[in-house]
């Protein structure tokens, strides 16, 4: 009687797209599953409690989508569970990439930087021409930047646009793109750009290079120290190839593309974005190249899984808020 009536209400709140949805909360279920088998069976350890705070944000998130769902504004409602599911995702996420990178194999910057120079790139030519120009360079530095604003209200921007399904998609794929990667990056770890070429701050003062050191101290001690606590506060993304960044401009430039207002705005700005993780986030070329080739297997997953379904099931709702 009670599950009846939970369900219920659950359907008043949210009767649009369920099958979608209920996909997206089962890529949830699943990440944590997979990751506290995993942690079990690595000698390192996650502070759970630590991750507390991205467990409080999401509840707050889905009750308030579930009010705007029951008051009929559908598009609001998915907008905000997405959200919501997002940031249930994170945890997960940074949990996968230290324990690939706990596995300890040896390091791949070697490899890296010899198919950089078969592709004919030469980084630090590339990175002292950046330098050089400091308006270029500030522009990279914004476009990096970008990253954060753009993941977290892709999702809203989306729904405002009347696309809530694509913005269920969007946010699987973010977290497909990076469970992919971190499956890849166990047999690529990598210090990066900045310290294979021992590059030196100060010779580049144009480029913020606070990014290229960054996550340095994570990568070396979840590698060294087999009882290495994994802690939110500590937290760094520490996987350099492919690059995540790269990859999830790939993302937005997808999500986007078939709203005109937006396809070449964000088209440029990501675009953008894949350069500046050359100059400022400590990434081989080959990172980049990787991260657009996840990006498009996620894409190719995403549309199967969440987008290719019957036209009547696609339908728009017509009410936001």
């Amino acid at each position: 009687m009670i599950i009846s009536c939970l369900y219920k209400l659950y359907d008043a709140c949210f009767p649009k797209h369920k099958i979608q949805r209920a996909k997206l909360w089962f890529l949830v279920v699943l990440s944590y599953v997979v990751i506290m088998g995993l942690d079990w069976l690595s000698p390192m350890s996650i502070d759970y409690g630590s991750f507390q705070i991205l467990y409080v944000t999401p509840a707050v998130l889905y009750v308030s989508a579930a009010i705007f769902g029951w008051r009929g504004f559908d598009r609001t409602a998915i907008a905000l569970e997405s959200m919501a599911v997002g940031v249930l995702l994170t945890p997960t996420i940074l949990m996968a990439t230290y324990l690939s990178t706990a596995l300890n194999l040896p390091l791949a910057d070697a490899r890296l930087a010899g198919m950089d120079v078969a592709l004919g790139f030469d980084w630090k030519l590339f990175i002292t021409w950046v330098d050089s120009h400091p308006t270029i360079a500030a522009i990279l530095d914004f476009c990096y930047n970008t990253f954060m604003v753009q993941l977290v209200f892709m999702p809203v921007l989306l729904c405002l646009f009347k696309m809530p399904l694509r913005g269920v998609a969007f946010v699987a794929a973010y977290a497909i793109l990076c469970f992919i990667s971190c499956i890849i990056c166990i047999w690529y770890p990598a210090l990066g750009t900045y310290s294979y070429y021992n590059i030196v701050p100060s010779d580049f003062p144009n480029i913020v290079t606070k990014f290229g050191y960054f996550s340095l101290g994570q990568f070396n001690a979840v590698r060294a120290d087999p009882n290495f606590i994994l802690t939110l506060k500590e937290a760094a993304g520490i996987v350099v190839f492919p690059s995540v960044h790269a990859g999830t401009a790939c993302l937005l430039i997808w999500a986007t593309w078939s709203i005109p207002y937006l396809r070449y705005p964000f088209l440029v700005v990501n675009l953008l974005m894949c350069v500046s993780a050359l100059s400022q986030a400590n990434h081989y070329l080959v990172d980049v190249i990787a991260g657009a080739g996840v990006a498009g297997l996620t894409v190719a997953l995403v549309n199967y899984i969440f987008l290719n379904q019957p036209r009547t099931d696609l339908e728009h709702s017509t009410q936001f808020a």
